[in-house]
């Protein structure tokens, strides 16, 4: 106050004290925070530095969570792909067991086998997803398949590689048109139910002639009537090869002691005929269905019935041709779902890599903020008891300083 006047050691004292308790406030405020940067006030380089480094660093730490959630998506697939891929070498081991078979019986629950693995398969597949992401299972053709993206980092521009796509494909069992190489692993169904023409397993299916040349039916000429046989005409007979031979009637004689033949122009078991028989080549494609309509030659020349035993023995070839088929499509199914698990092997461990790099950036982002703004608290603690000190010491100087002027208070 301008009325009262104080000595020159009494003010000084005073100002002393002043100054060390607004030291004391900002101490006690550095420690009660931790900061000694606590507002832009304080320094305003290190505060907005800080402030920077700091507000990229919650950007990153957002993106976080979307790494951790795009490595999870892919672990989901892998593990499908690990279990399609356990299923397809069941299927394999399935259709290998039909190979060693010949009943078709047997071939046919094999195949039945093998078509509930795929349904298997399909279902594992659409098990697969994450979130409401698969990226081994898709509804419609390969453009509709999900695809994961994952950002690596705050920044927007063009031009700069800011995410990875990982594309979805589509594992399913077979395969689907209008898709493209990612689509379906290729493995067919089976036909078990023996439709004409289809391919099966087992060996009870209709067989089909592959070349118009190796099978013949028989066309009977008009058969010799019953009664003499005449010497001077030509007959027709087939012996037992199944070719069509010819002798006169003299010649029949002389080789079977007949002189007549009997019902229906017979000699034993041999039909004879007064025009001759013929086979015709049966056309490419025709179904062999009943035992006995059908020749083929033999290897001299001859012919001989397709027996069932000859058309067992065909559809069995034909079934292994299926298996064999099927075993080729397992293996491809078994290349594709490694090539696709090496795919998503790359794209984890660039997600994984760059969420550790994230996480140590964000660490370093961090550091470099603190070290901008945190206070020392050793050093903080050891200035607030200095402080304490020097008020305590102020106070003492201020009441000394003050001991002049209480002197003449003695005068009264």
């Amino acid at each position: 106050m301008a009325d009262i006047t104080l000595t020159a050691s009494m003010r000084s004292n005073l100002l002393s004290l002043k100054n060390t308790t607004d030291l004391m406030g900002t101490t006690q405020e550095r420690l009660s925070t931790g900061l000694k940067v606590n507002s832009a006030i304080d320094n305003p380089s290190s505060y907005y530095t800080a402030q920077s480094l700091n507000n990229r660093a919650n950007d990153l730490s957002s993106l976080m969570d979307s790494m951790t959630q795009g490595i999870q998506t892919v672990k989901a697939a892998n593990e499908g792909i690990e279990a399609i891929t356990s299923l397809v070498e069941q299927a394999k081991s399935v259709a290998n067991s039909a190979r060693d078979v010949t009943d078709a019986e047997e071939r046919d629950k094999y195949a039945a086998r093998f078509n509930e693995i795929r349904k298997q398969i399909d279902a594992l597949a659409k098990d697969s997803s994450y979130k409401g992401i698969n990226l081994i299972h898709s509804s419609g053709t390969q453009v509709d398949a999900d695809t994961l993206k994952v950002r690596f980092n705050e920044y927007m521009g063009e031009g700069v590689s800011t995410s990875i796509e990982v594309k979805g494909v589509n594992l399913v069992s077979g395969s689907s048109t209008g898709g493209t190489i990612d689509y379906g692993l290729g493995m067919n169904e089976v036909d078990v139910d023996n439709v004409s023409g289809a391919s099966s397993w087992g060996s009870d299916i209709t067989i089909k002639t592959e070349d118009a040349t190796s099978y013949f039916t028989f066309t009977a000429g008009t058969a010799a009537t019953q009664g003499a046989i005449t010497d001077g005409t030509t007959y027709y007979y087939v012996d037992k090869n199944g070719a069509v031979q010819s002798a006169r009637g003299s010649e029949i004689k002389a080789a079977t002691s007949e002189t007549n033949f009997g019902a229906e122009g017979k000699i034993g078991d041999v039909q004879y005929y007064t025009t001759t028989p013929s086979y015709t080549a049966v056309a490419k494609g025709t179904d062999i269905v009943t035992d006995g309509t059908m020749y083929t030659k033999t290897a001299d020349g001859g012919y001989t019935k397709v027996t069932e035993q000859t058309i067992s023995s065909e559809r069995v070839a034909q079934g292994n041709i299926a298996i064999d088929a099927s075993l080729q499509e397992v293996e491809n199914a078994v290349a594709k779902l490694r090539e696709v698990a090496s795919d998503f092997g790359s794209a984890y461990s660039i997600i994984e890599t760059r969420q550790d790099f994230t996480e140590n950036l964000i660490n370093v982002l961090t550091e470099g903020a603190d070290s901008l703004t945190l206070a020392d608290m050793n050093e903080e603690s050891a200035n607030m008891l200095a402080l304490q000190t020097r008020q305590q010491l102020a106070i003492n100087a201020l009441s000394l300083s003050s001991q002049a002027n209480q002197a003449v208070l003695s005068l009264f």
